[in-house]
């Protein structure tokens, strides 16, 4: 029990972190600010849930496409899901694991 408080405060941490952090990209000429975050705030938010960082890079392009790193919506809606399953990370592990055995993506 101790250790799965841990791995939800970490989490909470992580994505906390990640949401407070701008993303400023190029559009028009200037510099705007999104609210957004990088793949790699995704990603350091899927793994402090303790999902395998590979596992959800390739879920992430399964749902919202290959080039989902690229497209701050696409981001936005990953860590979206990802702060969801925050209280339940098992549950999102689950849902990961099964995505992709369905789409035939998983290495046995």
């Amino acid at each position: 029990m101790k250790f799965a408080i841990a791995v939800i405060q970490q989490a909470s941490i992580v994505i906390t972190m990640a949401r407070q952090s701008p993303v400023f990209l190029q559009r028009d000429g200037g510099a705007h600010q999104q609210d957004s975050q990088s793949a790699e705030h995704v990603l350091a938010a899927a793994v402090a849930l303790g999902i395998d960082r590979i596992c959800y890079a390739r879920y992430a392009a399964m749902r919202w496409g290959p080039d989902w790193t690229t497209q701050a919506h696409c981001r936005h809606e990953a860590l979206d899901q990802i702060v969801r399953y925050c209280h339940d990370p098992e549950g999102l592990v689950d849902k990961i694991a099964v995505e992709l055995r369905l789409a035939g993506r998983t290495q046995r």
